[in-house]
């Protein structure tokens, strides 16, 4: 290697030193025959090189030695494998900088091995592997990445052929899939139990003890965290997995893996269905006390922070022994664990620890409340307590949201870190700071959409904490504010009333809430007619859950609402009253919605309103979207339309950008999809979105890989690349625009799977710039809503709020006869006279005193958004 140094340096002074090292680096590893204990020492005396310039100069160094010898490729490659390895392994420097210098040489091996062979299935699942603990880049495309390198390794690694290998595979690929975070959840566990499962074929208990066990207790983990199938049984196979394990870890032969599946099994008892719930918790408590033998605050302390962590949990949920010295223990021992899970060292595992300590405050409360409700000094100390941990852990997620790498990590954590807001909401309702419970829920609410902006804006305008100051100015005297907030024991309602009053309404009713959440979701999933018919009761369950006759404030005439978590699916300005009246026949000068009182209060007013762009009918099968946007247009002095296939992505981002962009209203009659699992690719449908088959037809390319096709409906797939995501509409910049209409379905959903919101088409709208929009919450019936679309734009004139108009709508449709439709149609200039024929004759179905479009199914399905 000596003679090609010359040449190496030639590439430029500031490689030099890389070069040098490398070079130094695969002679070693020539020398020694790879030889750790030659390859680490040099490592180790220059880590600070161990960085994005080693691997840039890695390519180089690689493309000049096989230039050089041709005839020495497979050695050279072999060198730079092994070395990669080494430095993958290698336990310092930055472990972020290693894997990334370790997947730079395995892709320069993969150039020269040939396709097919053992060494390129070698390389294939090095490199997984290395992809697979990535920390740089998106979590969710390693974890792809990962899997596809070790499918391709297994094209080889055949079990007949290389069996040993073959497992080995099979085990990693199950690991992957456990940690996956694309796809279905329950789909990708079910994928790594099926994998773990073929390993066992070859690493049995007599020829491969270790693994064994190691594949024991790894299905043991699969199963606890199993979401298909009962959980009761779940557990008990894990139990039982995690048990067979132990028949090979031993205190004197596998003394960490013996400790790490006692913590697994006090895991699976804290968890158990099974059971005597009191005996369960005893046994988690001596599981992880016999985790601690082995897992020594001095030999093992983060593994002993861990297994403190956990049994400080079971302290809480103990059944026996007196509750106030179990919490008492709880307490002191997540205080114990704070000394090595510390800020700067193990920040995560801090977080968590204050979390949990808050909690325990919380449940100390609740004792003294129960046992000492006289004692007013302890609760106030209490109280105190726990209000201090809360709010130093909430300061901390902040940080560490900040210092996360990938999306996917921060969303992993999300609904750890809502558990913060939950608790310190509590916390100031319990001391009565009922205006800082209200500012640390919109936190709370603005958490996700703030984050989901960064991931996708470079200099993102990040939402700024709110105050109660700026909550009231967002009133005026006739206005009333209504904001809800749901914890895992409470519904919470804040009422805010001009100027700055401020009443809050604790409620209950949380489980009764969940039942009636789930029946109205499975209805709506398995069948839509059947819902339908339902609607009206299932809202009248609404009602009398959030108990909404009591709450209202009786002063106001328009009211802002600012849902919260499930009950951002129902259209609460259709919740009926007690007097036979619907919520919107209350407050006559119209209700619209809000994310939250942060974006509300960045929203600019652009008062003018006459130039439209509208796309209509992208896919052509909305036979009713051409009377809509045809009936719409001529009340714009400036119109412009993008029909059927001229609706498309390309046309609207580039040739029609500017009027996009410029617009006063924008108005998307077509299809739409939220995106639950990834809200950025939320989409609305434009031309050659559809496409035909489903997307397990694509397999085997890199672009399903990517999820460009989604399932859309049965038998009908999405191409992502052809329609308008949430990510693009983030990237719009509005300059004036009002509003945007999204005459589509199901267009205000949103996820619903974590509290922290609001992450949805709307909001991405209203975040580009505009002022406001109109979505719906199911799938709408097509000639009714073409129709409340005229309705709605003839009544939104100068000086009259969407809210406003889209509330006089609603509340005419609900109550027009048959006959009243057919007058109005004849008398409004929005139809010219074949739009005018036609239209009665789509009437001309209904007898003339009927109302058709009476039923809440119809008239209430969208919302008015913003302002």
């Amino acid at each position: 290697m000596e003679e090609n140094r010359d040449r190496v340096y030639s590439e430029g002074e500031d490689s030099q030193e890389y070069a040098k090292f490398i070079l130094e680096l695969l002679q070693a590893g020539q020398d020694s025959n790879s030889d750790i204990k030659v390859i680490y020492p040099i490592l180790d005396q220059r880590q600070h090189l161990l960085n994005a310039g080693f691997s840039e100069t890695l390519q180089q160094v690689a493309q000049i030695l096989i230039a050089e010898h041709p005839e020495a490729i497979s050695s050279i490659v072999a060198l730079i494998e092994d070395l990669s390895i080494h430095i993958n392994q290698f336990p310092r420097g930055n472990r972020a900088n290693n894997l990334e210098i370790a997947i730079t040489g395995y892709q320069i091996v993969l150039n020269y091995r040939e396709p097919g062979s053992e060494k390129f299935a070698q390389t294939q699942n090095n490199l997984a592997n290395a992809y697979l603990y990535r920390i740089n880049g998106s979590r969710a495309e390693n974890l792809e990445d990962a899997i596809f390198c070790y499918q391709e390794a297994l094209q080889v690694r055949t079990r007949e052929a290389f069996p040993q290998d073959w497992a080995t595979t099979q085990s990693n690929l199950a690991a992957a899939y456990y940690s996956r975070i694309k796809g279905d959840k329950a789909e990708n566990i079910e994928w790594a139990i099926a994998f773990f499962k073929a390993a066992l074929a070859i690493r049995t208990r007599n020829d491969f003890p270790k693994l064994w066990a190691e594949t024991q207790n790894n299905l043991g983990e699969a199963y606890r965290h199993r979401i298909r199938e009962k959980r009761e049984e779940n557990i008990e196979q894990a139990i039982a997995f995690y048990n067979a394990a132990l028949e090979v870890y031993t205190s004197d032969d596998f003394p960490e893996r013996l400790a790490e599946t006692r913590n697994n099994l006090g895991e699976a008892y804290r968890e158990r269905i099974s059971g005597e719930k009191a005996d369960n918790i005893e046994r988690a408590i001596a599981f992880y006390n016999a985790a601690l033998e082995v897992f020594t605050r001095e030999a093992f302390p983060e593994y002993w922070a861990t297994t403190q962590n956990n049994l400080a949990i079971a302290y809480c949920q103990r059944i026996r022994g007196e509750k106030a010295d179990n919490i008492e223990m709880a307490i002191a021992t997540y205080n114990f664990v704070l000394q090595i899970s510390t800020r700067e060292h193990f920040p995560l595992e801090n977080l968590e620890t204050l979390n949990n300590l808050g909690f325990a405050y919380l449940a100390k409360l609740d004792h003294i409340n129960v046992e000492k409700p006289e004692d007013t000094n302890q609760k106030a100390a209490t109280l105190q307590s726990a209000y201090d941990t809360f709010k130093n852990a909430i300061t901390r997620a902040s940080k560490l949201r900040e210092l996360e790498s990938g999306d996917e990590t921060k969303q992993k954590h999300d609904l750890k870190w809502d558990r913060l807001y939950q608790g310190m909401v509590q916390v100031c309702l319990d001391r009565q700071s009922n205006q800082e419970a209200l500012l640390y829920a919109e936190a709370n609410k603005a958490r996700n959409l703030a984050e989901v902006i960064a991931q996708k804006q470079e200099t993102p305008q990040l939402l700024k904490p709110i105050t109660f100051t700026e909550i009231t100015q967002l009133l005026t005297p006739d206005t009333a504010l209504i904001e809800w907030y749901i914890t895992d024991t409470e519904i919470i309602t804040f009422v805010v009333t001009y100027p700055d009053v401020l009443t809050v309404h604790r409620n209950p009713q949380c489980a009764e809430l969940i039942d009636l959440v789930n029946d109205y979701r499975a209805d709506y999933k398995q069948s839509k007619t059947h819902w339908q018919t339902k609607l009206s009761d299932y809202l009248q369950r609404l009602a009398e859950i959030l108990q909404i006759t009591t709450i209202l404030p009786t002063e106001s005439t328009r009211l802002i609402l600012i849902p919260h978590w499930w009950l951002h699916l129902f259209p609460l300005h259709a919740l009926p009253l007690s007097d036979g009246e619907f919520l919107l026949d209350r407050y006559l000068e119209g209700i619209q919605y809000a994310p939250s009182c942060q974006l509300l209060q960045q929203i600019t007013i652009h008062p003018n309103f006459d130039q439209l762009l509208a796309l209509q009918n992208p896919t052509s099968d909305l036979p009713y979207t051409d009377l809509e946007v045809a009936s719409i247009a001529p009340k714009f002095a400036i119109s412009q339309i993008l029909p059927g296939p001229e609706a498309s992505k390309t046309n609207l981002l580039e040739k029609y950008l500017e009027q996009l962009e410029n617009a006063h209203c924008a108005h998307f009659s077509c299809h739409g999809s939220f995106n639950a699992d990834d809200p950025l690719k939320s989409y609305l449908i434009l031309s050659g979105g559809i496409v035909g088959g489903d997307p397990e037809s694509r397999a085997g390319t890199r672009e399903i890989e990517s999820d460009r096709y989604v399932e859309w409906r049965a038998g009908k797939t999405a191409d992502i690349n052809n329609c308008l995501t949430l990510a693009d509409i983030l990237l719009l910049q509005f300059k004036h625009c009002r509003l945007v209409v999204l005459s589509a379905c199901e267009t205000a959903l949103i996820d619903t799977k974590t509290r922290s919101d609001y992450i949805g088409l709307p909001t991405g709208f209203i975040h580009a710039g505009a002022m406001g929009t109109l979505a719906s919450l199911w799938a709408v019936n097509d000639l009714s809503t073409a129709l409340i679309m005229v309705k709605f734009y003839e009544l939104l004139k100068p000086g009259v709020s969407i809210g406003k108009a889209l509330h006089d709508t609603q509340r005419w449709f609900k109550s027009a006869a048959t006959s009243d439709l057919v007058s109005w149609v004849q008398e409004s200039d929005s139809f010219d006279a074949d739009r005018q024929e036609y239209t009665e004759e789509l009437l001309g179905r209904y007898n003339e005193d009927e109302k058709p479009y009476g039923d809440v199914y119809h008239w209430a399905a969208f919302c008015a958004i913003g302002l």
